[in-house]
């Protein structure tokens, strides 16, 4: 147990001893450079902006479905591009509900039934293995200094009212930068900043970031897009999410998403299902107490460099705008393939979460539907090979309806099949999306 004072960033290993917070009206850490003022003692005088005056509740947009991507026209050559595009396209995302436990796998498949020649078709893998944290069951609480300055992260946090306290335990559990706790009604705030150093995150990886630090914090967790909103004078969005505590009580949550200045910021706040909407009524009061600093007010975003990889015996063409895909010529050569590239998450660089690209060329197909039939019976069979038990069911959206439709690959118009992977030690997401010319 510590003797003296630790420092409020959960990243640092800092402790201040009782002599040196005595009296104290701010304390610099010499660790990590964050400013902690204290609600005793003169104000310091101000260097960032002051927290804006409480705002009524925004509207929450209905749910719009992101524009279909932009893809470069071509008369003699397929392309594609290896990122985020419309909903029933090919895209890296698995659906929008998704678990956060288990080890989620990314698949991506593509099949091209040529003319005159063979077909030919690319999937993506890629694995992730989430592995929960265990906090200690009594968590460590304390009353929270009156502000927090991140100079590493340019924001500035003012704590709320002290019904909240901040809770290391929860920090360290879900690895927040700020956790917070309340009682009477039970509630939770975590706030989560990350620096993305060259480009300003997309909301895809903040999605994907939340995903991974509140599902190993919470059972069979799941979350939904709500709509766009407003945080610290930026745009941003809000996600809706549930799951359970470690006695499987349920637990129901709202995340505010915000990407600025090569920054990721995500304030979360939850609550069990008989508090949640009361800890809500709190929610644009403690938004509020979050501002941004001007530590990047001359920021330019330096996005990496578009990669174009072109077909071998195949006349298409694969385009990667995000910078995490590269030519593996011992992945072609194992699977005999067409093209091969390795790519790396843009949140989790780790060995498990790489993910691979093939296209392999496959017999001609006369039609379209014994394309994406050929194709999903390839797949399984491959599957089946290492996986005795693996068979490959068709996912659902939202509205309970199978993902088995037309849709564009590229910018060709084909069929898209979202399936999950299943089988005693198997669970992976697989899109399928089949072209013929």
């Amino acid at each position: 147990m510590h003797t003296g004072f630790p420092c409020p960033n959960p990243t640092c290993t800092q402790v201040f001893s009782l002599e040196a917070i005595a009296g104290a009206a701010a304390l610099t850490c010499p660790k990590c450079g964050g400013v902690f003022q204290f609600r005793s003692g003169p104000a310091a005088p101000s260097n960032y902006p002051a927290a804006r005056p409480v705002a009524p509740p925004l509207p929450v947009a209905q749910p719009v479905m992101p524009p279909a991507a932009a893809f470069a026209p071509s008369t003699t050559a397929q392309d594609f591009a290896l990122s985020d595009s419309a909903a029933g396209g090919i895209h890296v995302r698995p659906p929008r509900r998704g678990g956060g436990g288990g080890g989620a796998v990314l698949f991506l498949l593509l099949l091209l039934a040529a003319a005159g020649g063979g077909a030919y078709y690319l999937y993506a893998t890629g694995f992730r293995f989430d592995v929960p944290l265990n906090p200690a069951s009594q968590p460590i609480v304390a009353a929270p200094a009156a502000t927090h300055k991140s100079i590493p992260f340019n924001y500035f946090f003012t704590f709320p009212t002290k019904e909240w306290k901040q809770d290391k335990t929860l920090e360290r559990a879900t690895r927040a930068n700020i956790a917070l706790r309340r009682g009477g009604p039970e509630g939770y705030l975590a706030l989560f900043a990350k620096d993305y150093k060259t480009a300003t995150p997309r909301e895809a990886d903040l999605i994907d970031l939340l995903a991974l630090q509140m599902g190993q914090h919470l059972k069979n967790f799941e979350y939904e897009e709500k709509g766009a909103t407003e945080w610290a004078g930026r745009k941003a969005t809000l996600v809706a999410f549930q799951g359970q505590d470690d006695k499987g009580a349920l637990l129901q949550g709202e995340a505010c998403l915000m990407a600025t200045q090569g920054y990721g910021y995500s304030l979360l706040l939850w609550a069990p299902v008989k508090d949640f909407a009361s800890v809500m009524q709190e929610a644009p009061e403690l938004r509020n107490c979050f501002t941004l600093l001007k530590g990047r007010d001359s920021w330019v975003d330096k996005p990496p460099q578009t990669e174009t990889y072109k077909g071998g015996k195949a006349d298409y063409t694969l385009r990667d705008g995000q910078g995490i895909w590269k030519s593996d010529a011992a992945l072609k050569s194992f699977h005999k393939a067409d093209l091969a590239l390795q790519g790396t998450d843009r949140t989790d660089k780790s060995q498990a979460a790489r993910a691979s690209a093939l296209v392999l060329l496959l017999p001609k197909a006369p039609d379209l539907a014994v394309a994406v039939s050929v194709a999903r019976d390839n797949l399984e069979d491959q599957y089946k090979k290492d996986f005795a038990d693996a068979v490959a069911l068709t996912a659902k959206d939202d509205d309970g309806k199978p993902i088995d439709r037309a849709g564009p690959v590229g910018d060709t118009p084909g069929h898209v099949v979202k399936l999950n992977i299943r089988g005693k030690s198997l669970d992976r997401f697989v899109t399928l999306g089949v072209l013929h010319r």
